[in-house]
């Protein structure tokens, strides 16, 4: 009978290894590339950018509010401070965006508000980066100083622009006790285009921190429309024209005029605010908060006194209604309009 031997065991495992080590080696190579690399992904922080771009003009002025004038490239069309500003390709408007201006420019960044949506749409076809940045309330402003300023590598110098800001918007200890229409840009003579700040806006938040009362406040748009007739019987104690271009006092008796014509001896006191500054939100924010209170102080030179504006009474229906009626035939009257 035949006996097969034995089989011989296996060589261990360890004996192996010096064969296997360097195989197994480069195996672990790629791996460990991946893991480096992903690490590297993850601690390399976007490139700072050295050319941007804004049409907003309050982001424009944020950006050289933070001292990043130098790296500014291009501008909207309505962007005019600081006066540098002047001197800055433009690069269109919202409706009119020039994309062949912005390749030219070789921008590396894009900072838009929400309203720009198309825009941002087509600058990153473009190969543009864009950043989108609140742009409404006043926490909005800061919010987007902090973003820009980070994003541009000047973190520190948002917190102190910020600082800046809140300190410059302060409450007012002693509430002014006013029922105000804060009417925007709207041109003198022209009836039913009234556009009202309801509370919701910048412009509304700082009239509630001088302890003001919008007469718009019930509205749930920001800026609702309202007619010549419907202002009145809204029964505002002072009305504020928020004008962005300069408006000479002799001109400014045609904002009053209206109002005289349509409300009579129920006209409220009206003030112009003007200037590049009035309806932007941005770091001048803290000046025009200066210009409302100066307009509604009771003291101050200039503004609108304290017994032309001490409240109006509470009327009954009738009494209401002759206001209705009489208001209504001014205002057809003023403005032509057949009742």
């Amino acid at each position: 009978m035949r006996v097969r031997p034995a089989l011989k065991p296996l060589k261990p495992l360890m004996t192996l290894m010096p064969l296997l080590g360097p195989l197994v080696l480069l195996a672990s190579i790629p791996l460990a590339l991946v893991s480096v690399s992903c690490r590297q992904a993850e601690d390399i922080a976007p490139a700072v950018p050295r050319r941007i771009i804004a049409v907003a003009p309050g982001i424009v002025e944020s950006l050289f509010a933070l001292d990043l004038g130098a790296r500014v490239v291009g501008v909207g069309n309505y962007a005019h401070w600081p006066v540098e500003v002047e001197a800055l390709p433009r690069i269109g408007g919202l409706y009119d965006p020039r994309y062949e201006t912005i390749a030219t420019l070789e921008p590396d960044l894009a900072i838009l508000v929400p309203s720009e949506a198309e825009l941002e749409q087509a600058l990153e076809r473009l190969g543009v980066e864009v950043m989108i940045v609140p742009h409404e309330s006043l926490a909005d402003i800061e919010t987007a100083i902090s973003r820009i300023a980070e994003r541009a590598g000047v973190a520190e110098r948002g917190e102190r622009l910020v600082e800046e800001l809140r300190r410059g918007l302060r409450a007012r200890v002693e509430p002014l006790e006013a029922r105000v229409l804060l009417s925007v840009a709207r041109q003198p003579s022209r009836a039913g285009e009234i556009y009202a700040a309801g509370p919701n806006t910048f412009l509304g938040e700082l009239l509630s921190r001088l302890g003001a009362t919008n007469a718009a406040s019930d509205f749930g748009q920001l800026y609702p429309r309202l007619g010549f007739e419907e202002a009145v019987l809204r029964a505002p104690d002072v009305v504020l024209e928020l004008q962005p271009e300069p408006v000479a006092p002799e001109d400014e008796a045609a904002w009053t005029r209206d109002w005289r014509h349509v409300a009579g001896d129920n006209a409220p006191c009206v003030k112009v605010i003007d200037g590049s500054h009035v309806l932007l939100p941005g770091p001048r924010v803290a000046e025009l908060y200066r210009d409302l209170e100066a307009a509604l102080g009771h003291d101050d030179e200039g503004s609108c006194q304290g017994e032309r504006y001490a409240g109006h009474e509470q009327v009954d229906d009738r009494d209401a209604e002759k206001l209705r009626s009489s208001v209504h035939l001014r205002f057809a009257s003023f403005f032509r309009f057949d009742l």
